[in-house]
């Protein structure tokens, strides 16, 4: 996509910097649970319910 005819020489840069964040979104959220799955699977526990 190219920007706007009527877009200033400030807000091409300003619009990209605003949509980085969702660009890395789906990534980064890939990367976070990854990691939170790693961290968390060898320590759950069996729970059983003896009196």
């Amino acid at each position: 996509m190219s920007p706007h005819a009527d877009m200033t020489p400030t807000g091409r840069p300003l619009v990209g910097v605003i949509y980085q964040p969702l660009a890395l979104w789906g990534p980064l959220l890939g990367a976070v649970t990854v990691s939170y799955y790693r961290r968390t699977k060898g320590s759950r526990t069996a729970h059983t319910n003896t009196p």
